[in-house]
């Protein structure tokens, strides 16, 4: 009998983690939405480098500010490497200024 009672025991215990599991993460996504809504591309974007990694760290890979954080590095790698390719055309068009002469 007592066989039978901790069998039952343990069967409830697991479905009392299962349920407390299920509210935790509900409760976690519920979170991440709240704080999904209040953010917009432009804050992003104002914010420095050490700013962005720091706003980013808490949030798992699959999360939506975690998405729209990577977004803005790569608008800002973009923007760099656009900036740099100007000036490079600029040094060429110099150049070419120069050996003409």
């Amino acid at each position: 009998m007592t066989d039978f009672l901790d069998r039952i025991s343990e069967s409830l215990r697991a479905r009392e983690i299962k349920f407390r599991e299920k509210n935790r993460q509900a409760a976690i996504q519920a979170e991440l939405d709240e704080d999904y809504q209040q953010v917009d591309r432009s804050a992003l974007s104002k914010l420095s480098d050490k700013d962005l990694a720091k706003w980013q760290s808490p949030y798992p890979p699959e999360s939506a500010q975690f998405i729209l954080a990577e977004h803005e590095w790569q608008r800002r790698l973009m923007s760099a490497q656009v900036r740099a390719s100007h000036f490079a055309a600029w040094r060429g068009y110099l150049g070419l200024a120069l050996v003409r002469f």
